[in-house]
């Protein structure tokens, strides 16, 4: 724990957010940064040492691009789809990416009324965009509670694909896009 303290307080001088957890193995700490996600693992062994795992998960991005605050997407990528859903309300959260010539974006949203309301939004946003419908799955009613309610929306369209999760909330419904485009 006090390795972990030590390094919480030399990534907490850096912008990015930093999540610690405490495991059977011993405590670990989590980061965003301009590259992608690092995490550390820290576990104690013999002779009172301590051992650090490093695991780096990194995107490339463009080479001149300012990071985007905290992992939030600032809207310099995307589409007119992701754009579209601002009906839904604020976005609570979200995140971009980009992979060569592959843009991937998160977005989630709590949006007032029921799972059936907020996906005929969406369903109506994709058409617009020219995204057709591929899946639509329905949580059975004996799916565990915190599933009860939910629906699942795949859409693709050229060089595009996106999932949209709806689940039950408190005070309407949350819903995570999830976007993918090819780019030329």
């Amino acid at each position: 724990t006090q390795v972990a303290a030590r390094l919480g307080r030399e990534w907490a001088r850096d912008p990015w957010p930093v999540l610690g957890e405490g495991g059977p193995a011993g405590p670990e700490l989590s980061r965003l940064t301009p590259a992608g996600i690092e995490s550390i693992s820290l576990r104690v062994v013999p002779a009172g040492r301590v051992e650090a795992r490093r695991s780096l998960l990194e995107w490339r991005r463009e080479p001149d691009a300012s990071p985007a605050p905290a992992g939030l997407w600032n809207g310099a990528r995307g589409s007119a789809f992701i754009a579209s859903l601002e009906m839904l309300g604020a976005p609570v959260a979200g995140f971009a990416s980009r992979d060569g010539r592959t843009s991937n974006v998160t977005r989630a949203w709590v949006a007032p009324g029921d799972v059936q309301a907020a996906s005929g939004e969406v369903e109506q946003a994709a058409r617009r965009h020219g995204l057709s419908r591929l899946l639509r799955f329905d949580a059975p009613a004996d799916a565990p509670r915190s599933l009860r309610g939910g629906r699942v929306l795949a859409f693709g369209g050229p060089d595009t694909a996106a999932v949209a999760t709806l689940s039950p909330y408190a005070g309407g419904t949350a819903v995570v896009v999830h976007f993918q485009e090819r780019l030329p």
